[in-house]
């Protein structure tokens, strides 16, 4: 039975993970189109030249990849609010195709290209820069073990199998790809590759991690360590001027152009040598060292802005169409969960920590603008989405410029305190479950099954680090699917508490206690109970262990002190154990019928507290409404949301259990009564 409840659990999670993937296959097809048109821009020159055809294939390719790039855009489906900007890309796709066919000269063909990249990156919100550092060895290690045999030791395109393909390997020193290449572009030939070649897609073998590295290592290639040491007062300022951003999304010929407006900004003479020793310092040390690339303190927070970006330019989306469309409101549901989901959500742990009375406010008006929807209310809606963009906005400011907190003793305090709260708040209603049961197996006198109760909490552990590190960081599921899991597993967890306090409830109107105690001990792996409490004890656990590694993750990610973390974790763990064993020791003192009415009490409470959060999770993941009703603030830890289906979810439970209640005492009075009979 546990078993079937696990496996329809995981199958609900899955199916839906899969129905929320339509914005990756979305994002698939916009990657596949951006790499067709980076393909035009960094080959058209090994095609044409003077006007004249230079390579026959090459110039195939050429109308060949125009023709797929105008296919594959048709196809993709934009929101009506976008549609000048689609008519834009699509006006500048019918010049890109025009200047193929002329022969143009390749300056006009690059020119249509980057207008048209610039605003595909814009309308589809693919990501253009990673969100962690880059591994200088491990994509050293990679290229070598999975480009190395095509494109050669040292990137000359000279590979073992390079002689055997047509067309041949990318030269990483070739001079059109020294100069128009990118990290970003590379990233993208890996995750789609180049139809027609042998360049086949990676992604699925290569986490996103490992193609971030590739690319950033291939882009060092070409350059010399040792004129990268030319070191001048002129190189330093100039070098801070750029993000990882800046170093993903760039050429190096686009990079020249920057370096030499910031030195004219600066006014500094810079040389051309001083030009070149700048890239080749940027390229081969600075894209793999933090602290000299970013003005931010952290690359997460810099992720965390994209995600920002992301949220209220979908925001921003959504107060357009509501302007000007006549569409239904209802529309506009799925705009306003992606900016939640897919943007906001991600920054909350970091911006947790900056200012969490925001987070609260701009959660209550994702809310309200999904209830403002539902009830047709588009003067309200309207309002409600300016003053959102506005928080968000302030969002934004406040992970912008996070360094006045950086250093500060309150900043070093805060880290503590939120690394003790977590594991407060994700380990508090665990270790609750986890000290009921030991206690109620020791009392019974089934000592031999606490084993499996521990056994359930140490797989669900592993279970969490593993679902955290596939699902989240290998798989990089939706918003919409990690939403699902958490509300699923939650979900599972009330009922399972609320079944076993009811358990526990009936134990404790049993009068010959003795003989049955001993009777239970003697049945108990055969009524498979063992595999009761082993199932009880892990997803107790298991809802609350990923969560706590993404939580980590995030404050690790932005800390000034990574010491204070550690130190607020350990802290909180032994105050969460201490509390335990100390609910445990109680519960052993109590006499066997309050032990019982105890214990049944403490699980009814958690699984009304976890009825709250299991209805909230699925409100955020769009699974239900939001129907607000009193203007009150969420107790979050209490499970208390004031909405209509949260408090519904809590009432029916708190009417089933009265009505179990009264279903027990009456069969107590109508056995004592046919007793005196």
């Amino acid at each position: 039975m546990y078993f079937k409840l696990l496996l329809f659990f995981f199958c609900n999670f899955f199916l839906y993970g899969f129905s929320a993937n339509k914005t990756e296959n979305k994002k698939k097809s916009s990657r596949q189109f951006v790499g067709l048109i980076n393909y035009i821009s960094g080959d058209y020159a090994e095609a044409v030249q003077s006007g004249k055809v230079k390579n026959e294939q090459e110039y195939l390719e050429m109308k060949d990849f125009i023709d797929s790039a105008i296919e594959i855009f048709q196809n993709l489906k934009f929101d009506a609010a976008n549609s000048q900007k689609q008519l834009k890309i699509k006006a500048n796709l019918d010049s890109l195709k025009k200047s193929i066919l002329n022969k143009s000269k390749i300056e006009k063909v690059r020119y249509f290209c980057e207008l048209i990249l610039a605003d595909t990156l814009d309308l589809t919100k693919i990501s253009y820069f990673p969100s962690f550092t880059p591994t200088f060895l491990n994509g050293k290690k990679k290229y070598q073990t999975y480009c190395q045999s095509c494109h050669g030791l040292l990137g000359n395109g000279d590979g073992p199998l390079a002689r055997e393909m047509e067309p041949p390997p990318r030269n990483f020193h070739a001079a059109e790809f020294v100069e128009h290449s990118s990290p970003f572009k590379t990233f993208n030939t890996l995750k789609t590759g180049i139809a027609g070649t042998a360049m086949t897609s990676f992604d699925g073998i290569l986490s996103d991690r490992d193609m971030w590295d590739i690319s950033f290592y291939t882009q060092s290639l070409p350059f010399d360590k040792s004129f990268g040491k030319v070191q001048s007062k002129a190189n330093h300022t100039i070098l801070k001027a750029f993000s990882i951003s800046d170093l993903s999304k760039n050429s190096n010929h686009e990079l020249r152009q920057k370096i030499y407006l910031k030195s004219q900004d600066e006014q500094l003479e810079l040389s051309d040598e001083h030009i070149l020793s700048v890239i080749t310092q940027l390229r081969l040390v600075d894209s793999f060292n933090l602290d000299t690339v970013l003005t931010e303190k952290k690359l997460d927070i810099k992720g965390s802005i994209a995600d920002l970006k992301m949220s209220i330019d979908t925001v921003e989306e959504a107060l357009f169409s509501l302007k000007n469309k006549e569409e239904q409101l209802d529309s506009l549901k799925p705009l306003l969960l992606d900016a939640y989901l897919e943007g906001f959500e991600k920054v909350e742990t970091h911006l947790r920590l900056y200012s969490p009375n925001l987070v609260v406010e701009i959660e209550g008006l994702f809310l309200q603008v999904r209830a403002d929807l539902r009830y047709n209310k588009k003067d309200r809606l309207e309002k409600n989405l300016k003053i959102l963009k506005t928080k968000l906005n302030e969002a934004f400011v406040v992970l912008s410029q996070p360094k006045d907190l950086d250093y500060s003793k309150n900043w070093i305090f805060s880290e503590f305190f939120a690394a003790f709260t977590i594991i407060l708040r994700e380990g508090l209603e665990a270790i609750l479950v986890i000290a009921a049961l030991l206690s109620i197996v020791s009392t019974m006198g089934i000592v031999h099954a606490r084993i499996w109760i521990h056994l359930g909490w140490i797989f669900a552990l592993l279970a969490g680090f593993l679902t955290y590190y596939f699902f989240i960081l290998i798989l990089n599921i939706s918003g919409y699917a990690r939403e699902a899991l958490e509300a699923f597993s939650t979900a599972i967890a009330v009922i399972i508490l609320f079944y076993t306090s009811f358990w526990l409830l009936n134990e404790a109107e049993r009068q010959s206690w003795s003989s049955y105690l001993k009777k239970q001990a003697s049945k108990a792996v055969d009524k498979k109970s063992l595999w009761f409490l082993f199932f009880l004890s892990f997803i107790s656990v298991y809802r609350e262990a990923a969560e706590t590694v993404l939580f980590y993750n995030g404050l690790i990610a932005t800390a000034s002190n990574p010491y204070m973390i550690l130190i607020g974790f350990l802290s909180g763990l032994i105050f969460v154990l201490t509390l335990g064993w100390c609910i445990l020791k109680f519960n052993m003192r109590l006499p066997l019928k309050s032990f019982f009415y105890t214990t049944s009490c403490l699980m009814f409470i958690l699984s009304i507290i976890l009825a709250g959060k299991a209805t909230f999770e699925f409100i955020e993941g769009g699974f239900l409404s939001y129907t607000p009703l009193f203007d009150l603030h969420s107790i979050s830890f209490l499970g208390f949301y004031p909405c209509l289906e949260t408090l519904f979810a809590q009432v029916f439970l708190i009417m089933l259990a009265t009505t179990l209640v009264l279903f027990f005492k009456f069969n107590q009075i109508k056995l004592k009564i046919s007793s005196l009979i």
